[in-house]
């Protein structure tokens, strides 16, 4: 319940911020129409007001639109966070390229970046689970290393690293790291913290990390832990099975330390 509360009051409060910059937006929009509509019927609009009235109806319009994108990215990452499963398509692919899909897709988010991606997987894993949750748990760690991580400028690496496990033998090891800033010591506690973010006056939402635990623990029946040094970089190791129960019932192997 206490969760339950925290999710729903973040969502108030996320959704607050563009709803109520549009509703103020389009007040103003509607009193300036009107009043230059009842000029316009008097024959006693100017050049000038006619001209200052134009400018607020693209300010304002400009400021709705972005306001409506940024609420519809909301609203569509606390969708994600529901973890839909009964939406979620199962089945069989190649582990390995299915992961190279997944960074050509990505691609555009960092190809002014100094940023290298290095994938290694062994040949012919094939999985037989949700390849839509595994590309939003990958994609959401590289965004979230090169949002938090790395600067602009920074030069860096991220390495995934995928093994066979020895115990038990149908599971994978994800091992996702970067060397970037890493994570202050007294943050690391939050970081799967639905609505956790430094970056809220960046626009972040703190739900990348949470959709990633979400999926792995959830949908993917796996576990997830983190480790980081400050000014070194972050280190996820993620264990998943590979094939996943028709009922998501598997126990996940012990937590990792």
């Amino acid at each position: 319940m206490a969760a339950l509360g925290k999710l729903v009051a973040g969502v108030a409060h996320e959704i607050n911020t563009p709803v109520g910059t549009i509703l103020t937006a389009a007040s103003h929009l509607q009193n300036e129409s009107a009043a230059t509509a009842d000029k316009f019927a008097h024959e006693t609009l100017s050049a000038k007001q006619l001209s200052a009235y134009l400018q607020i109806a693209v300010d304002s319009s400009g400021l709705i639109s972005h306001c409506c994108s940024r609420a519809a990215e909301l609203i569509q990452s606390f969708k994600l966070v529901a973890v839909d499963q009964t939406g979620a398509l199962k089945r069989q692919f190649d582990m390995a390229k299915y992961l190279n899909e997944v960074i050509l897709s990505l691609r555009p988010s960092f190809k002014d970046r100094q940023i290298t991606i290095n994938v290694s997987c062994p040949p012919d894993i094939m999985m037989d689970s949700y390849p839509g949750a595994i590309a939003q748990v990958l994609t959401n760690l590289i965004l979230n290393s090169l949002k938090h991580g790395f600067t602009d400028d920074d030069v860096g690496n991220i390495e995934v690293k995928l093994n066979l496990m020895e115990q038990p033998t149908d599971w994978l090891e994800l091992v996702y790291e970067d060397n970037g800033a890493g994570i202050p010591n007294e943050l690391q506690s939050e970081v799967f913290n639905p609505f956790f973010t430094t970056g809220r006056n960046r626009g972040f939402s703190g739900l990348g990390l949470h959709i990633v635990y979400l999926n792995i623990t959830q949908l993917l029946a796996g576990s997830i832990a983190m480790s980081s040094t400050p000014g070194q970089g972050t280190c996820y190791i993620i264990r998943i099975p590979i094939a996943v129960p028709t009922d998501i019932a598997a126990q996940p192997p012990h937590a990792i330390t």
